[in-house]
């Protein structure tokens, strides 16, 4: 420590140091004073300056933290209705600009991007489906025909169909 006292003298508060002094073979006292204002007035204005400037930094951004995350939660929750909508085989949706905001750019882009992959792989499900099912017909009606000619041509037929090609490729 510096060796510093603190006195009160009236209502101000002042720092002190004491030492002792030779002069010729005396002994004095010396005492040096300042107010304590002179040592810490400096750190109190900074104190109050990053004060300020807190309070200044949340009152600005408290409000656009709000209403970003407002922002974020309505794209998110948009995206969770379009999934719901997808897991019921429903895949129209409405045409949304995508956002500026690259993690939810990023997750709106692969989103849509999947839903376009889902809906090919659901249309050539439902093809591969009717084809099956016209395959079974077929065979059933293959089963119960008699006459070898009306065979024949139904199952040219039935292949043209199956196979989308003219009777000379097939």
């Amino acid at each position: 420590t510096l060796g510093l006292q603190q006195i009160k003298i009236g209502d101000e508060v002042y720092y002190a140091k004491t030492s002792d002094a030779f002069k010729q073979g005396s002994t004095f006292k010396v005492i040096v004073t300042a107010p304590m204002s002179d040592f810490n007035t400096h750190f109190v204005n900074i104190q109050d300056l990053l004060n300020y400037t807190a309070v200044i930094w949340l009152i600005l951004f408290f409000p656009a933290t709000y209403f970003f995350s407002k922002h974020m939660s309505s794209r998110l929750s948009v995206i969770a209705l379009e999934a719901e909508k997808i897991g019921d085989l429903v895949f129209e949706c409405k045409e949304r600009k995508l956002s500026r905001i690259f993690e939810l750019y990023l997750l709106e882009k692969n989103f849509d991007a999947m839903r376009s992959s889902l809906l090919g792989k659901t249309q050539d499900l439902e093809i591969s489906q009717l084809k099956l099912n016209r395959l079974v017909e077929l065979g059933i009606s293959f089963s119960a025909e008699r006459n070898s000619e009306k065979l024949m041509e139904m199952v040219l037929l039935g292949a043209k169909e199956l196979t989308n090609a003219d009777g000379g490729s097939l």
